[in-house]
């Protein structure tokens, strides 16, 4: 299916441009651990979504659909990276961060390791579980929906962590800077 390749690159294009625009600027005007919390949140709606899409009838719009369900998930899922990424840093000392960094980074690439796999079942088996389509499926909510609300479930939880990440690390960090660094910028 070539259309699925076509939006996904057609939300690409429009992600390079909004993201470095939006992300920047919201962190700004309303904080990190804001942006990081509601775009956790944004994501939880925005992951039951996508079964959903499916059922509109008109192809044009189902696309549109598509598109703009992809671009702000990918919106929010960049706001979120960023919040961490920012907390961590803000979390340690400066002589640290790289080390923090470096941890946080690796967690998370185990957590995009395994995730397509974990998910990837738990879609196969709700799919088992489609009424009308499989004798002996559970319907819903343990349909095709289920790995799409599993996703929102845990990005509320997600979320609910961050209400605990103290506000103070949203201030930027005062890094003394060497002496030698005055005298570059010379």
């Amino acid at each position: 299916m070539p259309e699925i390749g076509t939006s996904l690159m057609a939300a690409a294009m429009f992600l390079m441009f909004l993201q470095p625009l939006f992300l920047s600027r919201s962190s700004s005007y309303f904080g990190v651990k804001k942006v990081f919390f509601w775009s956790l949140f944004v994501q939880a709606i925005l992951y039951p979504l996508y079964p959903l899409i499916a059922f509109v009838e008109n192809s044009s719009v189902m696309w549109f659909l598509l598109c703009t369900n992809i671009v702000a998930t990918r919106m929010a899922v960049g706001a979120s990276f960023m919040g961490y990424s920012i907390v961590i840093n803000n979390s340690v000392p400066a002589k640290y961060s790289g080390s923090a960094n470096g941890l946080g980074n690796a967690l998370s690439a185990i957590g995009r390791l395994f995730a397509p796999t974990a998910f990837g079942r738990l879609y196969s088996w709700s799919l088992t579980n489609v009424k009308g389509v499989h004798q002996d499926g559970l319907g819903f909510p343990f349909n095709q929906y289920f790995a799409f609300f599993i996703m929102g479930l845990l990005s509320i939880a997600t979320a609910i962590l961050v209400l605990f990440v103290k506000t103070s690390l949203d201030e930027t960090k005062n890094v003394n800077k060497p002496k030698c660094y005055e005298q570059l910028i010379e």
